[in-house]
């Protein structure tokens, strides 16, 4: 067995587990932009956070209307 095949799946627990704890305490609005802007897809923030996709696309929409801009495609929103 390549070493890639044992140690990518144990990279991955590591990255989700540092996420987890990079937003423990912090508001679910600010965890799902702080893990968009890290570089995490919508699916990959909602999975962390126990969302949908749909949600963290809602709470990043919100977010941003809020902040008085209108979202784009350059903020994250594609996959």
């Amino acid at each position: 067995m390549p070493i890639e095949d044992i140690l990518l799946p144990e990279l991955r627990r590591m990255n989700r587990l540092l996420a987890l704890v990079a937003t423990r305490g912090v508001e679910t609005a600010d965890a799902v932009v702080m893990l968009t802007k890290a570089g995490y897809t919508q699916s990959e923030a909602g999975a962390i956070l126990g969302l949908t996709k749909n949600a963290v696309a809602l709470t990043l929409f919100r977010k941003r209307r809020s902040a008085g801009r209108k979202p784009t495609m350059a903020d994250g929103d594609a996959e």
